[in-house]
């Protein structure tokens, strides 16, 4: 079997993330396969990554095909994101090609003339090679990396530092069926407990994403956790996370500014804790130093300067872009048509705008927030219905010092506490969102200049 997708957007397959609206999901795919993935369970989005993919136009576009795979899917609000990779070794499929190949890669008539998803029963290999198109085979799926059941556990025990809220946002991320870590489970020490005595009990079990749940704990324990994130660049004496790390390298691996790195031939594949011999150890509470060389707790009056340690999420190591402007505002189609007005003031202005749903670089979506305004030079928020969320990122923008940019549909919407700051008032009709994107180019443009003085 394999994957079709097919996009009317010229850009489409640029990136490394798609969204499609969820109905569109199994069209032009036969009743038998539909019935097999329409639930879109963990079980079908575990065999859908599995197969390969064609990333496809519309023929009105006339872009080539891509072969690649998917390598996660999120099902959220009625739609389906995904990310990807193409395989290099797979030639680009021109628009007449997929056109003349149509009975190999089973295409519907005038199935290419539409945004879609559908799964056929089609051997891929065999397909590009009776087309002409590769001779060899098409790439298989990554397979999980493995983690000991000895560096699980102690990862599972290093969220315990992490928070309330952000151990809730994990466990939001997972979307796992069975695994009860919630705040009624009392202290974070419990509630890392049932997360690790789940892992050790369900080894088979996977996240939303399709992501083994003990890959998953190490992972956060590893972006979460942020020392670790940072090592080697800060030196780390805290015993749990020491004997985290030695935990790791025992497993084949090292940490290197956040990320996973292969350090020897000892690492395996397959499902987590598969080949591991390792006996569980006892999660104990990691000694907190209240003291340490970048934060000082003293009763004294505070002369010279400290350093913040967050433990949401972390500094990105990109460069403030002076010409990106992050756009934060409700995720809902009817704000699309605002969203596009608020897009072509940043082009006016010479500005490019970006919203946190076009980017996907950090499995966690507050990261990819925090990473996106960090980056942005000017921040416009949009009040509107008095989203938490935007409140949540305004005052993230605000702390970094950034040009926040307010609007909304009514003063209503502005809480009392920020109306000292302006606002720009629209109405979300076609003379609203006109004036609208001329104020704002205006407002844009006046704050670039001043940056530029």
């Amino acid at each position: 079997m394999y994957n079709l997708l097919v996009s009317s957007q010229e850009d489409e397959w640029d990136g490394q993330h798609s969204m499609l609206d969820e109905p569109r999901f199994l069209e032009h795919t036969d009743d038998s396969i539909r019935d097999r993935f329409r639930a879109m369970d963990e079980a079908a989005i575990s065999e859908l990554k599995s197969f390969p993919t064609i990333f496809a136009y519309e023929e009105a576009v006339g872009k080539p095909a891509r072969v690649g795979r998917i390598t996660t899917i999120r099902v959220r609000q009625a739609q389906i994101r995904i990310t990807y990779e193409f395989d290099p070794s797979i030639p680009e499929i021109s628009a007449e090609q997929m056109l003349i190949s149509a009975w190999e890669f089973d295409l519907n008539r005038f199935e290419m003339n539409r945004t879609h998803w559908a799964v056929k029963d089609v051997d891929l290999s065999e397909a590009l090679r009776d087309s002409g198109i590769h001779n060899g085979a098409v790439i298989a799926p990554d397979k999980e990396v493995v983690f000991s059941r000895g560096s699980i556990l102690k990862a599972a025990g290093l969220l315990q530092e992490i928070g309330h809220t952000s151990f809730d946002s994990m466990l939001l991320e997972f979307e796992i069926h069975g695994l009860y870590a919630g705040r009624d489970q009392g202290s974070l020490l419990s509630r890392s407990n049932a997360l690790a005595e789940f892992a050790v009990h369900n080894p088979a079990s996977v996240t939303a994403e399709g992501e083994n749940v003990g890959d998953a704990i190490v992972r956060n324990a590893i972006e979460k956790t942020w020392l670790i994130a940072q090592y080697p660049e800060f030196e780390i004496t805290d015993p749990a996370q020491l004997a985290f790390i030695r935990s790791l390298e025992k497993d084949g691996f090292t940490i290197s500014g956040g990320q996973l790195q292969v350090t020897k031939g000892t690492a395996t594949t397959g499902s987590s804790q598969a080949a591991d011999t390792e006996q569980p150890a006892p999660i104990a509470t990691p000694e907190i130093a209240v003291e340490s060389a970048s934060q000082v707790v003293t009763n004294a009056p505070f002369e010279g300067s400290y350093k913040v340690l967050p433990t949401v999420f972390h500094k990105p190591s990109d460069a403030v872009q002076p010409d990106l402007v992050s756009i934060m505002m409700p995720f809902d189609h009817a704000f699309n048509i605002v969203h596009a007005s608020i897009q072509e003031a940043c082009r006016a202005a010479g500005l490019t705008g970006i919203r946190v749903d076009d980017v996907w670089e950090d499995s966690t979506v507050i990261q990819d927030v925090f990473s996106l305004i960090y980056r942005s030079t000017i921040v416009i928020v949009d009040f509107t219905d008095q989203n938490p969320n935007v409140f949540y990122e305004t005052g993230i923008a605000h702390t970094l010092g950034k040009l926040v940019v307010p609007i909304a549909q009514s003063e209503t919407d502005v809480p009392f506490d920020l109306r000292h700051h302006r606002y720009l008032k629209y109405h979300p009709n076609t003379e609203g969102l006109g004036d609208l994107a001329t104020k704002l180019e205006s407002r844009l443009k006046t704050l670039i200049n001043v940056l530029r003085q």
